[in-house]
């Protein structure tokens, strides 16, 4: 018997992820949970005032986020008097295995010089969202180092960056939020010998970086200095000693009023290095002049998206940019399409969505962007495309021209697009959606028409795209369907909800076996869609035919759908009689196999008739009195009885 309680005992403690300890502060409870990473401490939202003092030695890490810790060791003595007073900071701990500590959102004011003394394995330490008003001296002897957090610090002032000197492993530096107006030469003297890789300073209020402060800092790669007050020459002169660096991403976004022009010489200084990525979204910058980004031709994704003052292009604008790849011009307020685009024959993303095109003429710079694939022209002004109006586009994939309120789509306008995997094209003002349409488009696997205003599909249209995995055609005015969906073998989505349709051939879905989404919902539907069944598209696994006209379904059919996961039938009107009583038996059924969290609740689904019974739940009724059930067994068939039920007693 005490070899079975043994026994037992071990295996409990095998089984145990998650051990409580009783902390000494407060009685509050920290979790610690094994991890394949080592032993989390999670001690978070627990009103702590102070640093656990129990916890296990070996923990690598420590969650203190979000508690009442005011200082970690005292001003006048960094260490408790006796073994009796709790712990006020990190010093006497023997955190040996501890690699991330997180103390962020906290109170802290003052974190004394030897707080962390005992955390030599420490790599990741978050400060953010404290008290702290300059840079605390606390890193001397944090030698493993490689991610500081300073975010969120309003009424940090003061930045002395030479204490991070022995930070030989320091990569990433994260300094958001604060007040500091500018970054001087202590930073590059602080930071020279480490190993920084990122560097975020966004949202700082600085308008001055003076012009040796990154200056010999070689390894680093990416600078963030978004949301500060850096003008366009300031910016210039920042960026002076960042040239013999390893830089390859630089973000100067939401300088708002403070950047409104760009020349070559604003980048220059950076014309030695290999820079990939460049963002300046988000500014009043009202024009771009020729050669701007020469000094920064190696270039692959550049973003001026919401440059909402942006007047002109220069046709030079976008010079010496041969290895350009991605461009972002979103929002910029442009009206036509740049002849400046013509020249970036690498391009393969371009964004012009949310602008003020109205016309995509066939001379347009477009037709020599031969390597594009990817193009947003959505939330623009075009009322009509052409069959040139994407001519030369050989290899685009996507497109997305959606939101245009387009009134007219010529026949052959995607003919030149073989490659195109998806077309995007909601709020299009159109009758009838043809094959001559979509022609050429035999590669097309997604099709979007969604919150137009179709009225019919023509039983041919999709022929030639029989790639299609998924077509939305949701908010337009289609009322029956025909054949249109046969024989679309690889169609696994398909959302027609928010039409008006009243039939569908019992032949609809023939041919389309892995379909798995069908929504229907919001429709003129008066029974249940024969085609389902009868198409055997039997692995299909989300159903919604709800806010349809529906008065009764026979649970043989559904029965057939082995595969459903979600299913959703509400608000129809309900005639509750012994016709439904086997569709509330297969609901009854479906729910026992636990799917009760992805099906509507039983209250959700009301009798609409007889009278007596109208508003009252079908599933509380009493199908007692009902003599043929088709289910389970399909062979008896669908039941004639049209006896009303009685409300359950009880």
């Amino acid at each position: 018997m005490l070899q079975f309680s043994m026994n037992s005992l071990s295996l409990c403690v095998v089984l145990v992820t998650a051990v409580l300890f009783s902390l000494s502060s407060g009685n509050q409870i920290c979790e610690v949970v094994s991890t394949a990473d080592g032993q989390y401490a999670r001690c978070e939202r627990r009103g702590l005032t102070s640093p656990p003092g129990d916890l296990p030695n070996d923990i690598s890490t420590l969650d203190l986020s979000d508690n009442s810790i005011t200082s970690l060791g005292r001003r006048d003595m960094p260490f408790a008097k006796t073994d009796i007073d709790p712990p006020v900071d990190f010093s006497t701990q023997k955190y040996t295995n501890l690699r991330r500590l997180i103390l962020a959102n906290n109170r802290l004011s003052y974190i004394s010089p030897t707080a962390f003394r005992g955390l030599q394995s420490l790599e990741v330490l978050d400060l953010s969202g404290n008290n702290l008003t300059s840079l605390p001296d606390v890193f001397t002897n944090l030698t493993s180092l490689r991610a500081v957090y300073l975010n969120n610090s309003p009424h940090m002032v003061r930045a002395d960056f030479r204490v991070f000197t022995t930070l030989r492993n320091l990569e990433h530096l994260s300094l958001t939020g604060s007040k500091i107006k500018t970054i001087d030469i202590k930073f590059h003297i602080g930071l020279k010998e480490t190993r920084l890789r990122l560097l975020n300073l966004t949202n700082n209020g600085i308008s001055y970086i003076q012009a040796y402060a990154f200056k010999e800092i070689e390894t680093l790669e990416t600078v963030i200095l978004d949301q500060n007050a850096l003008s366009e020459s300031e910016i210039a002169l920042s960026l002076y000693g960042l040239r013999d660096s390893q830089i390859k991403s630089l973000s100067l976004r939401n300088f708002h009023d403070k950047l409104t022009y760009l020349t070559p010489s604003t980048f220059c200084n950076l014309q030695s290095t290999q820079i990939k990525n460049l963002s300046v979204a988000h500014n009043f910058v009202k024009s771009l002049r020729a050669g701007v980004f020469t000094c920064v031709s190696t270039l692959e994704h550049l973003d001026l998206s919401f440059s909402f003052y942006l007047e002109s292009i220069n046709d030079r604008t976008f010079h010496g940019l041969r290895s350009l790849k991605s461009l972002n011009l979103r929002a910029a307020r442009l009206r036509d399409i740049p002849t400046a685009l013509g020249r970036l024959r690498s391009l393969e993303y371009l964004d012009l969505s949310n602008n003020l095109i109205h016309d995509l003429s066939p001379s347009s710079a477009l037709r020599y962007l031969r390597k594009l694939k990817t193009l947003l022209l959505n939330e623009n002004d075009l009322k009509y495309l052409t069959k040139d109006s994407f001519h030369g586009l050989q290899s685009l994939e996507f497109l997305d021209c959606g939101y245009n309120s387009l009134a007219s789509i010529e026949d052959g306008s995607f003919k030149d697009l073989h490659n195109l995997k998806s077309l995007i094209l909601p709020e299009v003002y159109v009758d009838s959606l043809t094959k001559e349409m979509i022609q050429g488009l035999e590669n097309l696997t997604v099709l979007d028409l969604q919150s137009s205003t179709i009225r019919s599909l023509s039983d041919d249209v999709f022929t030639e795209t029989k790639n299609l995995k998924s077509i939305n055609l949701a908010g337009n005015q289609l009322q029956l369907i025909s054949s249109t969906f046969r024989n679309l073998a690889h169609l696994k989505a398909l959302r027609l909800q928010n039409n008006k349709i009243e039939y569908f051939d019992d032949h609809a879905f023939t041919g389309t076996n892995n379909l798995t989404i069908l929504n229907l919902g919001v429709n003129k539907l008066k029974t249940f869609p024969q085609a389902i069944v009868s198409s055997k598209i039997q692995g299909l696994q989300h159903l919604n035919i709800s806010h349809n006209l529906i008065a009764t379904i026979g649970g043989v059919a559904l029965d057939k759908l082995h595969r459903l996961r979600t299913f959703d039938a509400r608000d129809n009107p309900f005639e509750c009689n012994c016709d439904l009583a086997s569709f509330v038996f297969w609901l009854n059924s479906s729910s026992a196999e636990g799917k009760d969290e992805l099906w509507p609740s039983p209250a959700e689904y009301a009798c609409s008739s007889p009278a007596p019974l109208k508003g009252s739940q079908i599933f509380l009724q009493d199908y007692s009195d009902c003599q043929t059930y088709p289910y389970p067994d399909g062979s008896k068939g669908a039941s004639t009885i049209t006896i009303p039920v009685r409300l359950r007693k009880g």
